[in-house]
């Protein structure tokens, strides 16, 4: 088994004067070819080898998405350092205690991060080293190495050997470090790499923060062992996406749900505020597309169709995207397919390095999360008389546990099997299917589990529902943070002056009763809450279903 070490050796000499790296700023792109990111990565590591770090040392890595963050993460990889990637979005009180939990010696961090951190750095003692994330100036982040021409040889690392610490943020509300070794992070970006068929010749476009499991091994080290091109969009804004799709000719997408809904919705408004003529134009379009895919379900099979729409949306070069961290509803999948860019929805957690399953290009399903990738054992505990029980799983890819938390890795990790927290079944065909999280479901009165994202796939379907968290005890309760923009039309549609919780709880009830006759009767939503702000979110653009959990937030009904 190889280790991080050797893959970025070998890549940064394979594809030297391929392009590894790429941002915007100051007005163009800036590149960084594989051999430049693997002399940056060498000449920082001996920068710190040179100050007395050693292998297992920890060091943090707190910014945006950027060619510097990538560059201090291999450092820490070629030198057996353990890289502690912090989310961003955390406040000062919780990444001190990520700093101080893992033992950091030293943090590199960007601009208003870095004055943070340096704010209060004595609540950290054990922390030595804070360093700038910054590119420019003569105190910035290259000048730290820019003198260093000799490179010591690099220390042996073992693939059992620590990579990475990932602090959980989830949606719990608890947090974790992850212990994450160099064998369970290679085992998954090859796994991944031949179930996505990652090419040399594609570009991915980076949206989601590095120092989540997801990105950090499906939209960067899988295309980094690729030797493909990563280019870092600026920000998670849909006009970001599409302008840095359109320019650098992206090929593959590595995003969540909501990015996707987004674009979808983004879509949708535009076609709605078409003339006649034109939308009836597009319709005829969409009716031709359903006809040939009753023929053809090849990968990009109706692509050519919509042309002039996946241009002017910057798709025109996707292959496909890929969907984890949540379930896709279904609809936004059929409707992407259609359009030729089919959306490959993955299954994993930060503790599995993170992916467990993906669908297969080759074999399009809209309903599961894909058979388990190669090397990834699953079977299903427990199960109900539908088959439905808890997933657990075992494989190289299996974390070794949580830094300082034996009791809690004994919980989960059990004769080598992983305890997901997660219900489904397997199907005929060896897919997983995915109905909830262990920890959200409601027991109906009837001794019956209602699964909350399963209800949540149905109700965002309707056009008035901007975002929705199923929560109660006895029943299902959805809190709806409504579509307002479509809720002013159609007050205007039904002359209604004033647009009150009230009228917009009356739509809301009308539509959820036309919903609800796709759901059990158990499982249909007896009660709604209205929030007049979006729900707060990890940074992965997961609902923090915690907050509501026994608790709901707006006006009542």
């Amino acid at each position: 088994m190889k280790t991080l070490q050797d893959l970025f050796l070998q890549n940064g000499k394979s594809f030297e004067n391929r392009k590894a790296l790429q941002i915007f700023r100051d007005g163009a792109y800036q590149s960084y070819t594989y051999g430049q990111y693997l002399d940056y990565a060498l000449k920082l590591g001996f920068f710190l080898r040179g100050l007395g770090y050693e292998k297992g040392e920890k060091v943090g890595i707190l910014g945006n998405n950027t060619p510097e963050w990538a560059i201090v993460y291999a450092a820490c990889m070629l030198q057996g350092f353990i890289a502690v990637p912090i989310d961003r979005l955390l406040g000062i009180r919780e990444i001190v205690h990520i700093i101080n939990d893992s033992d950091m010696r030293g943090i590199f961090a960007e601009g208003k991060f870095y004055e943070d951190v340096a704010g209060a750095k004595k609540e950290m003692p054990a922390l030595k080293d804070l360093y700038e994330l910054n590119p420019m100036g003569e105190a910035g982040f290259y000048s730290l190495f820019e003198k260093t021409r000799e490179i010591p040889p690099l220390p042996d690392i073992d693939p059992e050997d620590p990579a990475v610490f990932l602090y959980t943020s989830g949606t719990t509300g608890k947090t974790k470090g992850v212990i994450l070794t160099h064998k369970n992070l290679v085992s998954n970006l090859l796994a991944i790499r031949e179930r996505l068929q990652i090419q040399p010749e594609d570009n991915l476009l980076s949206i989601l923060p590095l120092h989540h499991a997801y990105e950090g091994t499906a939209g960067f080290l899988t295309p980094i062992f690729s030797g493909s091109l990563i280019t870092f969009s600026p920000s998670l804004a849909n006009r970001d996406i599409v302008k840095a799709m359109a320019e650098t000719r992206v090929t593959k997408m590595v995003g969540v749900p909501l990015v996707f809904e987004k674009m979808y919705n983004s879509i949708q408004s535009n076609i709605s505020k078409l003339p006649p003529v034109r939308k009836a134009l597009v319709k005829t379009l969409f009716l031709t597309a359903r006809l040939r895919r009753l023929f053809d379900k090849s990968l990009n099979g109706t692509k050519g169709i919509f042309k002039p729409l996946l241009e002017k949306a910057g798709f025109q070069n996707i292959d496909f995207f890929v969907a984890g961290g949540a379930a896709l509803p279904p609809y936004i999948n059929k409707f992407f397919f259609l359009l030729g860019i089919p959306i490959i929805q993955g299954y994993g957690l930060t503790e599995t390095s993170p992916v467990l399953s993906a669908v297969d290009f080759r074999d399009i399903d809209f309903y599961s999360v894909g058979r388990p990738l190669e090397g990834v054992k699953v079977r299903i505990y427990n199960p109900d008389e539908t088959g439905v029980g808890e997933i657990v799983v075992r494989g190289d890819n299996i974390m070794k546990g949580y830094y300082k938390e034996p009791g809690k890795t004994a919980e989960v990790l059990k004769q080598g099997w992983f305890y997901t927290g997660d219900y489904g079944f397997i199907d005929k065909k060896g897919r997983i299917n995915i109905k909830g999280r262990l920890k959200n479901v409601i027991v109906s009165s009837g001794g019956k589990n209602i699964y909350p994202e399963e209800i949540e796939e149905i109700l965002v379907q309707c056009p008035y529902i901007e975002e929705v968290l199923v929560v109660g005890q006895d029943y299902p309760e959805a809190i709806i943070f409504p579509n307002y923009e479509k809720m002013e039309e159609w007050a205007g549609e039904h002359n209604i002056k004033e647009l009150d919780d009230e009228k917009m709880k009356e739509l809301l009830k009308h539509e959820i009763e036309k919903l609800n006759n796709h759901l059990a009767q158990y499982k249909r939503v007896r009660k709604i809450t209205l929030r007049h702000e979006e729900f707060p979110k990890t940074s992965t653009r997961k609902i923090k279903r915690y907050l509501f959990m026994g608790d709901s937030a707006g006006s009542e009904e």
